[in-house]
């Protein structure tokens, strides 16, 4: 947009400098007019590729299938199938040594500088457990990481990249709140059939998340050495983060209850057996809403 944008006030600004340097003159160079009408072929062209791109954003559609393939890029990134860089769940740890707190104002941990953090705890030959994972909002004081052997807390502040917003960068539940909030916010207008697409990307992403491994993150160096340790967030909450509002959100929109029992059959279905508990207590909810609303017939 800011290069259309400059694109078109640099054609502009030709126009009006040709326009006053031919002035009075009976006779011009062919290559000004030439130029001039590519110029503002090329700047029609471009105005109207903005155009286009400016109405399919606000297009419903196209704004959840993108934030659903982001989701989906940040669950296969978050969990890595590389065996090479996570370590035994056994390896011992060292002695903690120090416990690295949040020393700035309130903020939004936005990614973890993994390689740099790696390095350092080799160098030092130390293990840093993070306990922040990103999309956490950081207080002041709250502690944010263990360190076990010798290295300096600055160090490890500096491997953390921050800001007043969450990303889509590292944090793997951003996709799945936004998705909720579309929903949600469709529901208060009354707009059952938006809050089911929602629901749609909402099942895709909960079944891949309902797959993935939720223990802490072990990265290794290069010698196989545990050096880092990430949290991740847990199956609860994946499913806490996309449903609990939901549900009595819902709890008078018929066709949204039934979607929303719908998805987590479905999930439930693809889930683990361990993760089945905590989609059967939703379950149960939406069905005693159902219930509610649509009676059984005697």
């Amino acid at each position: 947009m800011r290069q259309t944008f400059a694109f078109a006030l640099g054609v502009t600004v030709f126009c009006i400098s040709a326009a006053f340097t031919i002035g009075p003159r009976a006779r011009v160079s062919m290559a000004v007019l030439i130029t001039a009408i590519v110029l503002l072929v090329l700047m029609a062209g471009l105005l109207r590729t903005l155009q286009v791109t400016v109405a399919t954003s606000i297009q419903l559609s196209p704004v959840l299938s993108s934030i659903a393939a982001r989701g989906r890029n940040l669950l296969d990134a978050a969990y890595p199938d590389d065996a090479g860089t996570t370590a035994s769940p056994a390896a011992p740890l060292p002695a903690p040594c120090t416990t690295v707190t949040w020393p700035n104002p309130t903020t939004v941990l936005q990614r973890i500088q993994v390689d740099r953090l790696v390095c350092a705890a080799q160098a030092a030959n130390a293990v840093i457990v993070l306990r922040a994972a990103p999309g956490i909002t950081l207080q002041c004081g709250v502690p944010v990481a263990d360190i076990h052997g010798q290295l300096p807390a600055s160090v490890v502040l500096g491997g953390l990249v921050v800001g007043s917003e969450r990303t889509f960068e590292q944090d793997p539940l951003f996709a799945f709140r936004l998705l909720t909030d579309i929903a949600l916010r469709a529901l208060r207008p009354n707009d059952p059939a938006t809050t089911v697409q929602a629901l749609d990307y909402i099942e895709d992403l909960l079944g891949r998340a309902a797959a993935a491994p939720t223990e802490p993150r072990r990265v290794t160096d290069q010698h196989q050495v545990l050096r880092l340790v990430i949290a991740r967030p847990s199956w609860e909450e994946f499913v806490r983060t996309s449903l609990d509002d939901l549900i009595p959100a819902a709890a008078t929109t018929p066709s949204v209850l039934i979607r929303l029992q719908l998805l987590l059959e479905r999930v439930q279905h693809r889930a683990h057996p361990d993760h089945h508990e905590v989609l059967t207590a939703r379950l149960t909810r939406v069905n005693d809403h159902l219930t509610k609303l649509l009676p059984p017939l005697a």
